[in-house]
């Protein structure tokens, strides 16, 4: 569906869009829509039609929750445990700095 989305979107505008391109695009319509006072008068909603949006949106989701998952970041979230049983088990304390998305993979160990 979201190649669908993306055809649809390059012919109404003319253009060839990639994935790059109608990321943007979502994520250009998502702050419009999220603060209307930085974007006064944005056009970036009005690019997509019907449920285009809300597949776009699935697509994103489906990205990102994918990436979280991912073998390499289910190895990374194992290290980060075995090193906090390590200082739990010592007198020593440690602390790590990072994003909240790095945390996820963590929590499903």
């Amino acid at each position: 569906k979201f190649l669908g989305v993306m055809n649809d979107v390059s012919k109404r505008l003319g253009m060839d869009l990639n994935f790059q391109d109608m990321s943007l695009l979502h994520i250009l319509c998502t702050q419009e829509l999220t603060v209307p006072r930085l974007t006064p008068g944005g056009k970036f909603c009005s690019l997509f039609r019907g449920d285009e949006l809300h597949i776009l949106g699935y697509f994103m989701d489906l990205l990102i929750y994918n990436s979280f998952t991912s073998p390499a970041r289910r190895r990374a979230s194992c290290v980060i445990m075995q090193e906090a049983l390590r200082t739990l088990k010592g007198n020593e304390v440690s602390f790590y700095f990072t994003i909240n998305q790095a945390l996820i993979p963590f929590f499903e160990l």
